[in-house]
């Protein structure tokens, strides 16, 4: 299934940061239904490093 969905910058960080809030259950959902995430930026945006920081 192929689907297109925005998901709030601070939603996906929330994601990230926490382990049981409702941003992560979102995520969680997205990857149970689509099976995978392709995410994307917008240009003047530059996610990469402060999601890398918070992963490692």
């Amino acid at each position: 299934m192929v689907a297109k969905i925005v998901i709030d910058t601070n939603v996906f960080i929330s994601a990230l940061i926490g382990s049981r809030g409702a941003s992560r259950k979102l995520i969680r959902r997205c990857l149970q239904v689509f099976g995978s995430l392709d995410p994307r930026q917008s240009v003047g945006l530059n996610l990469l490093p402060l999601a890398t920081e918070f992963q490692g």
